[in-house]
């Protein structure tokens, strides 16, 4: 962490004697400068581009210090201020997120220079507070509270130290929080000035040469408006009449929220300055729109939006929803069309520093919020985080919240979970959050309308009873189930108890029942496969909770449940499905490899494995025949693309950049997988999930499984197997299986629907059922690894830990039920104590310090099991000192020790570390389709539509940090290694989502246009004039450039890489966006594939243009 290196500066020193280093060979990393500071502003840049307008601005400093770090890649600046109750200011910044520096300085006598230094960032730097000189010297300081994570509020004179600010938060600074000195949330640019001799000056200046960032020369300067008039609009008071003046604007409005919410928004993320002049001049401009939020969201695309180029933005945006007029949306512009298991749904991340507002994106829906659709608009998810991603909460920020948890970054969240969050008119509330919202530091909130009947209490008493439940972690659990992500399949009214199969104090059916063949048919449709016959489906029906097992003697809609699926009583009797059983194949990771290697399965063979693994990937372009193929490691991923690659490549397009760098995403995906997960690949095993024995014919200790992978036969797997489920620490957790061909399981009752791609788990009694002995498993939704590869077979296996949940923590026997106040409390709790990733990294260290059976690798294994069960019983796990990690192998951290197990060879078989490289130089333009003709009045339609599609990709680009090749690859490989959950997540929601949006609207355009002009809806020609608009570069600046000047400014990611910064106005000049005609690839695939160009189809379709046709 940063602390070493907070600690470490030392105040002092003469004006121009600061620290220059440079660090020698072998040396540790020192600071490149460390200089001092004699005034210090923050604010923001406006135009010109060298403006600085200062929020806030003091001379009044004691020992400030600035410093930039290359090795750690940070710069840093830390002051105390004159004033006696507020703390020391510790601001931490990552290089990367500066987006630009100014440099400047006046002559003084001699060779002593007065030096100014404006540095904007991307987002606000972490901040600190250090109240250390605020405690007399001879009193004992408290533990953690002097120097922590710190908010705006440590600096607010109108918030006494140690006290909580009882007000929501909300998108701009309201009641008290109005008089915060310090905005970091929207002044994202600080300026420092200082005294420096020539020698100091040009080693600052040679080190920010070599940020990108530097605007360079003597004549870039900055100058500092001192204007009243601006000074009063950054004051805190106009800051917060900004929603007052937004909601009478708006008032009466038939959008009025939505567009309150997007000019919000648009403040919070930094698109629109923070004042009422240029609040009020966006508001002019969209007044007249043709649909005003539609063209707000579209916005949300740009870094900023600029004073001098402001309409040209707006009315490019305006462009956008032009070429899509025709498209049914409802009055917030919203389309119509969606299937009934969409919604559209906003969201809100909580920082240290802001409230940022996102636009409403598609999500699938759930049960509650399908039970009032009526009131969909009124809910909204939140999600709390750091500036830069999760929230990553360690021992200095648990201390100072246990000795004041009024004040600092849990308080905040504190804030908003009790006394929820204002946006305009609207203060939204705490509605519930389950297991899966607490992992993702995510909850839902709904704005009341008593009137109506729609309360937070009346919701939560519509999900169903859940008084009998006395744990809060459970209660709140219990309660997340009802906001699973389901597709409605019906409403269910055969529903037949059954009872559990028990055995010595183990449920051998925990979680699973049984419904018809038809009916798993219909959860499959519901999921979009018309084709699967699913053996089991993954639900959630009312207050039950499993997975539903094919049984051949269940007929139509019938459904057979367990005591052990109810989790509470519901009137709910809907079916929604999340997931249906499929063929996947297995794959390894560190863990398992790490146990498996210890169990007796020879290191050679997981080298080899992977090292066939990296040729195939690393020669993908040219066996790309081969993708085809179920075993290739690219086939998921490939297929997953929103390119047809194969399709392509057949009909020549082999030299496109985009299906390159499409191709280079996926290798890069794979390779990073490999390195730094183990992510290996097993042929001859599966994923599957779990189910039971409904006849009790398997033995103890055997399995029944029946594969049936893409494109190949269904078969039976006999003879033994390696088994498993994730996660694994403990040695136990993997076993070995019998698999058998058991002649109940072909039989003639099962006629087309045999059990396949699920594995079958003996019921009879036995030691202990075996989903139990793998981690601790079940089978409400659980999946298992199966390995019958002879080289994963393991040799010795050992005893399963002891799974027994520990005795969970119960509200006081005089409380009559857990109320919301104990619900949100236990939420700040999870995030204080949630330490199963620590934990499990420190066992992966300690594995291969020492080896998974060593004491200390069993007690860690225990505290992860104790870590996954938190969340239902309330029980948090403490680490102790002996168990902490102060070693790690290099494949944990760069100075790491080199590991010479299994891991760390296997680490080292990648080098260097993959990358994506894009493809750059001059862009391959195919003659096939540049020769053909095609009627102007298509090029002008397809100009626009590239105009307006280009705008909405960058939109997304912006959005999720992703490059245009990563968007339609369907990957995510750039940025934090450490946030890959995150961005995985995103691809399989979100981002998938949203571009099948943009598919469809694009493509539902092109062929109403077709079909208007040709009378039928043959695409070939729109599908070329797509391409010539793109790729000529004549064509591209006639029929798309035109429209493109509003463009500058927006996101700086494409497919070819980094920014580069304009030399006058510093915003990002575009390069072009060259995925648009790929919309329609399998068009032109059949457009260069015909053998003949029909020319009298083509003098038709001239006429009947009144030949307006253009030669190529």
């Amino acid at each position: 962490m940063a602390e070493e290196f907070l600690n470490s500066i030392q105040f002092g020193g003469n004006h121009g004697e600061s620290q220059i280093h440079t660090s020698g060979a072998g040396e540790k990393p020192r600071d490149a400068f460390r200089i001092p500071i004699d005034t210090f502003g923050i604010g923001f840049i406006r135009n010109p581009p060298t403006q600085f307008v200062p929020g806030y601005r003091t001379e009044s400093l004691e020992h400030a210090q600035l410093s930039l770090n290359f090795g750690k890649q940070e710069m840093f600046f830390k002051a105390k201020f004159d004033d006696d109750d507020v703390p020391v200011l510790l601001c931490l910044s990552k290089l990367c997120d500066i987006e630009k520096v100014i440099y400047n300085n006046d002559q003084r006598k001699g060779d002593v220079k007065h030096v100014t230094l404006t540095i904007t960032f991307s987002r606000p730097p972490q901040i600190k507070a250090d109240w250390r000189f605020l405690y007399p010297r001879d009193e004992p300081l408290p533990p953690g509270v002097h120097l922590r994570r710190a908010t705006e509020d440590d600096w607010n004179p109108a918030i006494p130290k140690d006290e909580h600010c009882f007000q929501p938060l909300s998108p701009v600074p309201s009641g008290d929080r109005k008089h915060a000195r310090m905005k970091f949330g929207h002044w994202k640019t600080f300026q420092f000035t200082t005294v420096l001799n020539k020698r100091t000056r040009d080693s600052v200046r040679h080190t920010l040469d070599r940020l990108r960032t530097l605007e360079r020369g003597e004549e870039a300067r900055t100058t500092v408006d001192f204007d009243p008039i601006y000074l009063s609009l950054t004051s805190p008071s106009t800051i917060n009449d900004i929603a007052g003046y937004l909601r009478r604007e708006y008032e009466g409005h038939p959008n009025s929220f939505e567009c309150q919410y997007l000019f919000l928004g648009l403040i919070s993320h930094g698109i629109l300055l923070p004042h009422v002049e240029n609040v009020a001049t966006l508001k002019h401009l969209v007044h007249f729109s043709y649909n005003t939020p539609r063209v707000l969201r579209t916005l949300f695309r740009l870094e900023y939006l600029s004073d001098n180029q402001m309409e040209q933005q707006v009315r490019s945006a305006e462009a956008v929803h032009v070429t899509q007029a025709g498209h049914s949306t409802n009055d917030a512009g919203f389309p119509t069309d969606l299937p009934s298991d969409r919604i559209f749904m906003r969201r809100v991340h909580v920082t240290p520093t802001r409230v940022l507002l996102f636009p409403a994106t598609i999500e699938t829906s759930n049960r509650v919020i399908r039970r009032w659709k009526e009131f969909q608009d009124n809910f909204l998810r939140i999600s709390f985080g750091d500036e830069d991603g999760k929230l990553r909460v360690n021992s200095l920020l648990q201390r100072s919240d246990d000795d004041n948890p009024l004040t600092g970054v849990l308080a905040r969240i504190r804030i908003a979970l009790e006394k929820g969050i204002q946006i305009g008119p609207r203060r939204y509330v705490f509605l519930a959050a389950g297991e899966s919202q607490l992992k993702e530091h995510s909850c839902w909130m709904i704005y009341e309308e008593p009137d109506r009947g729609f309360t937070a209490d009346i919701v939560r008493e519509n999900m169903g009873d859940f008084g009998h439940i006395r744990v809060v972690a459970k209660y709140a659990s219990r309660m997340g189930l009802c906001f699973s992500a389901t597709r409605k399949v019906c409403d269910i009214t055969l529903i037949t108890d059954i009872p559990d199969i028990l055995h010595d104090g183990y449920n051998y059916t925990d979680g699973v029942g049984n419904c018809s063949a038809e009916l798993a048919d219909l959860c499959a449709k519901a999921l979009g496969n018309t084709t699967a016959s699913p053996s089991a489906v993954q639900i959630r029906m009312g207050g039950y909770k499993g997975v539903l097992s094919v049984h051949p003697y269940l007929v139509y809609r019938e459904v057979n449940v367990r005591p052990s699926m109810q989790k509470f009583s519901s009137d709910s009797i809907e079916l929604g499905v999340m997931k249906i059983s499929t063929h996947s194949h297995a794959h390894l990771n560190r863990q398992a490899i790490s146990l498996l290697s210890h169990l007796g399965v020879p290191d050679e063979a997981f080298v080899h494995m992977m090292t066939t693994q990296i040729e195939n990937i690393k020669n993908i372009e040219k066996h790309i025949h081969r993708l085809d193929d179920s075993k290739h490691e690219a086939r998921k991923l490939y297929k997953s693309s929103e390119l047809p690659i194969l399709q392509m490549l057949k009909a020549g397009f082999a030299r496109e950049h985009l299906l390159r760098n499409v191709l280079k995403c996926i290798e890069c995906q794979l390779l990073q997988d490999l390195k730094y997960r183990a992510r290996i690949q097993v042929n001859d095993g599966a994923f599957l999930m779990g189910i039971a024995d409904e006849f009790s014919v398997l033995k103890p200790g055997e399995i029944y499984c029946a594969i049936h992978p893409p494109g190949g036969k269904r078969h039976v797997i006999t003879g033994q197997c390696t088994i498993f489920r994730n996660p694994c620490l403990h040695p136990g957790d993997i076993q070995l299986a019998t698999a058998v061909d058991h002649e109940m399981f072909s039989s003639q009752i099962w006629e087309d629907h045999p059990l396949t791609n699920v594995v079958v788990f003996s019921t009879q009694s036995g030691e202990r059922n075996l989903p139990n002995k793998l981690s601790g498993g079940d089978l409400d939704g659980d999946f298992f690894t199966v390995l019958w590869d002879p080289e994963l077979q393991i040799e010795d296996p050992k005893k399963p830990m002891d799974y027994t949940p520990v005795e969970p923590t119960e509200i006081p026997k005089g409380q009559p039920s857990v109320d919301v106040e104990d619900i949100c409390e236990f939420f700040v709790e999870f995030m204080k104590s949630d330490v199963l990733g620590l934990v499990s990294h420190i066992h992966e260290a300690k594995s291969d310090e020492l080896d998974p059976s060593h004491d200390h690798c069993l007690e860690l294994a225990q505290l992860a099991s104790n870590a996954v069960d938190f969340t239902k019983t309330g029980v948090p796990v403490k680490i102790p000192v002996h168990l902490q990690n102060n070693k790690a192998p290099d494949f944990q951290r760069e100075d790491g020790y080199m590991s010479y197990k299994v891991l760390g060879q296997l680490f080292r078989l990648i080098e260097p570390p993959p990358e994506y490289s894009p493809i750059s130089g001059s862009q391959h333009i195919d003659l096939r389709l540049r020769i053909q003709k095609v009627p102007a009045l298509f090029l002008q339609n397809a100009g626009k539509a590239k105009h307006s599609y280009d705008i909405e990709l960058e939109g997304l680009m912006r959005r999720h940090s992703m490059c245009e090749a990563e968007l339609w690859a369907g990957v995510s490989i750039s940025g934090d290694r450490k946030k890959r959950r995150e961005r995985d997540s995103a691809v399989r929601g979100p981002v998938k989502e949203a571009m099948e949006a943009l598919r469809r609207t694009y493509r539902n355009h092109a062929r109403r246009f077709v079909k208007a002009q040709l009378g039928d809806e043959n695409m070939k020609k729109w599908a070329i004039a797509a391409y010539q608009v793109t790729y000529e570069v004549e064509r591209n600046a006639q029929y798309v450039n035109i429209h493109n000047e509003s463009r500058r400014g927006s996101t700086p990611g494409t497919a070819y890489g980094d920014e580069e910064l304009h030399e006058q106005d510093a915003e990002v000049p575009r390069r072009q966006l060259i995925s648009f005609p790929w919309l329609w690839a399998i068009e032109l695939c059949h457009a260069v594939t015909d053998d003949i160009i029909k020319e009298e189809e083509e003098e038709d379709d001239a006429a009947l243009l009144q030949g307006q046709v253009e030669d190529v």
